[in-house]
């Protein structure tokens, strides 16, 4: 899925975070039940507000269905934790 939102992106992404073991979840702040952990979530760099809608386009049309949006670290969040409220679009 995430390539899939990549080829439709058209350009790099800058991966921020993928999938984490508990103890570098705990270090960074993660939730004790982070996607993250099982390794169904990923975080996206989005510098601009245009390149964070068309990645937020991009991940949507790929089948994302659970996001998140850090404004002030300034990336986007996906996973796919069925186990999680979804489809939601969340700010943190």
């Amino acid at each position: 899925m995430l390539q899939a939102a990549r080829d439709l992106y058209g350009k790099p992404m800058q991966i921020t975070s993928g999938c984490r073991c508990i103890k570098h979840n705990r270090n960074v702040g993660g939730a004790a039940n982070s996607a993250h952990i099982q390794g169904m979530a990923v975080d996206i760099a989005t510098p601009t507000g245009e390149a964070r809608y068309e990645i937020i386009n991009a991940l949507m049309k790929s089948g994302f269905r659970r996001i998140g949006i850090n404004f002030k670290k300034k990336f986007v969040h996906a996973d796919i934790d069925e186990s999680k409220p979804h489809p939601t679009i969340f700010s943190y």
